[in-house]
């Protein structure tokens, strides 16, 4: 079958009037990128175009709650990311499930998680919460500034600001392991002003989701 075909066949199953599949159908090719597709058979379609018109048929009738099963299962990078955007696009106008193992992804698509453990609910919480939740006391910073290497001669001859450890990493920025993050910010604020120093970038790095289900793991 080609895709229109199906989503129109799926579309039917669902009891809508063929005239309405089919206008459905359209806007929904047109809505994945395949609307220039449609007299291809899905045998023809790749793995990522495959999942688009498996989506696609989810959505044919309208629900208001969509349970999605690892739908990145199998798909390259691109397909990957373009599954994850059309997911968060759709999840404006309904709620939707995913199931998934791949919890960097469960990041990007997802507000709130419920973690099992041996097939036992062990929290429900929201991703932001969670990560804060079960982040480290300590807090890690990375700074990358036009003179890395004068920051942190600064930053290691001030043991009373906070900072326990400051590093220069393999990408040459500065990687800061702070318990004090206000006065890191105060000290950070008063050498730009002193210095003269311009920061390309200061961000504090989050904990994975993947660490946060490890740590509940253990718990268990």
């Amino acid at each position: 079958m080609t895709a229109l075909d199906y989503l129109v066949f799926m579309a039917q199953l669902f009891g809508l009037r063929k005239s309405v599949a089919r206008a459905g159908a359209r806007d929904l090719l047109e809505f994945f990128g395949l609307e220039e597709e449609t007299s291809k058979t899905i045998a023809e379609f790749s793995g990522g175009m495959k999942q688009k018109v498996g989506l696609a048929s989810t959505l044919i009738h309208g629900p208001k709650l969509l349970i999605l099963d690892e739908p990145t299962t199998n798909l390259d990078p691109v397909g990957r990311k373009s599954i994850i955007d059309y997911i968060k696009q759709l999840s404006t106008d309904m709620s939707i499930f995913v199931s998934s193992h791949i919890l960097s992804e469960i990041e990007q698509m997802c507000e709130e998680v419920t973690i099992l453990v041996n097939g036992k609910i062990v929290i429900t919480d929201k991703i932001r919460d969670l990560k804060d939740k079960y982040s480290l006391v300590e807090d890690k910073f990375v700074l990358d500034t036009d003179d890395n290497d004068l920051v942190l001669r600064e930053f290691l001859s001030s043991r009373d600001e906070g900072i326990k450890k400051a590093w220069i990493g393999d990408d040459s920025k500065i990687y800061i392991i702070t318990e004090q993050k206000r006065k890191l910010q105060e000290f950070l604020s008063n050498l730009i002003r002193e210095q003269g120093i311009l920061i390309n970038d200061f961000h504090q790095v989050e904990v994975p989701l993947q660490d946060v289900f490890i740590k509940l793991m253990e718990k268990e």
